[in-house]
């Protein structure tokens, strides 16, 4: 009975998995049951969350203590509530880390299902570099790399962001 409920009553969700799995029962069980369970996610978003959802302990305030030699990739959707700046801002503490910062154009909050097939694409470059060893520091991913996958803003428009946020 469950899975039906989440068919009926949200099939937005469905549609976003529509190109991606043949059976939308195998999605609607999947949510169903990610829900029947206890909260665990939930309870700790909760607790480390603030009223509205802002961080007790944003990490934007010890992201200069991760080693300098581990790359960190953002993506965001740009339609997402999601504040992009702070990949930005990562980006600038750590100047002498690889901080890659991507937005994919046309994508909400949930960007891997509202466009799966560029967060993938992004994904599997970011993890080829990583086992090539090729994110070192002030390298980033450019459209080269990403081949037909047009998403990402440049540069230019990522400092010109940050040099708002400062």
């Amino acid at each position: 009975m469950g899975p039906q409920l989440v068919q009926r009553f949200r099939p937005d969700i469905l549609r976003k998995f529509e190109n991606i799995v043949a059976d939308s029962s195998d999605v609607s069980n999947y949510i169903y049951h990610c829900n029947a369970q206890y909260p665990s996610g939930e309870a700790a978003f909760k607790a480390m969350s603030a009223p509205f959802g802002w961080a007790n302990r944003p990490m934007i305030q010890r992201i200069s203590q991760i080693k300098q030699d581990i790359p960190i990739t953002f993506i965001y959707g740009a339609r997402s509530w999601i504040d992009s700046s702070i990949g930005l801002q990562t980006r600038a503490v750590r100047e002498n880390s690889y901080v890659d910062v991507k937005m994919i154009q046309g994508a909400g909050h949930h960007v891997y299902a509202d466009k799966a097939d560029e967060f993938n694409a992004i994904v599997c470059c970011v993890c080829t570099k990583v086992d090539n060893n090729e994110v070192l520091p002030d390298s980033s991913l450019t459209r080269s790399d990403m081949s037909d996958v047009t998403l990402m803003k440049t540069t230019e428009e990522n400092k010109a962001v940050l040099a708002k946020t400062a």
